[in-house]
């Protein structure tokens, strides 16, 4: 993986594509945070669990995607922060073509 990725601010990809998803949790308890990252199914139901890490710096967590791994479509992503006691997620669409 290259060091400077191509930023793409769009949501339509092809299966040839790879992404690279960084996101940052703040606020008072984003320090506890568990970051995480799934592939909800159609029903709710996750389809997969994707692999998240931390950077060095521990402030930013990345999901590094190949979308050759999934047939073309409609997807979308979620990404959660929890701790003891508030949870949020954010669904990030996206289109995989030919």
């Amino acid at each position: 993986m290259s060091a400077s990725p191509m930023v793409h601010a769009g949501r339509e990809f092809s299966r040839e594509d790879r992404l690279l998803i960084r996101v940052s949790p703040y606020g008072t308890a984003s320090a506890d945070a568990e970051v995480t990252a799934q592939l909800p199914g159609p029903r709710g139901n996750t389809l997969l669990e994707l692999p998240i890490h931390a950077t060095a710096d521990g402030k930013v967590y990345e999901v590094d995607l190949p979308l050759r791994t999934l047939a073309s479509g409609e997807f979308l992503i979620a990404l959660g922060a929890r701790t003891a006691t508030d949870r949020v997620e954010t669904l990030v669409p996206l289109r995989i073509g030919r």
